[in-house]
């Protein structure tokens, strides 16, 4: 019998994004909208992992052409970008904003203390904006 491509475990025709049933249940991700649920997929999807065991988790860009048809206004997209870092699931590696480059990403793991009081996320960690240069 032949498997449906959901229920394959090889990627047919394509890259997949793969999430724990413990993310889809945690404080954090009920926080988050649909949309930026979304875009965390999006941004898993640009994850990869070399056969040498190296992989670019700390090496993510976000451009506001490819994500053009999603995302009408810059506003909206950083505001689900901020909404990703303020509960824990990403975090800025790299400002570009003085030398007209994104920002570099990584993905973090802090979501899993997100609600509690040793949930933290440092100021340097954010995306620049007027409030936090």
């Amino acid at each position: 019998m032949k498997n449906e491509p959901w229920e394959s475990t090889q990627a047919i025709g394509g890259k997949f994004a793969k999430i724990c049933e413990t993310m889809m249940k945690s404080k954090a991700w009920k926080q988050l909208s649909m949309r930026q649920r979304g875009l965390y997929l999006s941004l898993k999807i640009k994850y990869t992992k070399k056969s040498d065991g190296s992989d670019n988790h700390d090496n993510i860009t976000i451009t506001c052409t490819e994500f053009h048809d999603e995302y009408k206004t810059k506003k909206t997209l950083y505001d689900d970008i901020d909404a990703l870092i303020d509960t824990g699931f990403i975090e800025v590696v790299s400002h570009g904003k003085y030398f007209r480059k994104p920002n570099i990403y990584a993905f973090s793991s802090e979501w899993q203390r997100f609600g509690t009081k040793e949930f933290f996320v440092h100021p340097n960690k954010k995306r620049m904006t007027k409030n936090n240069k």
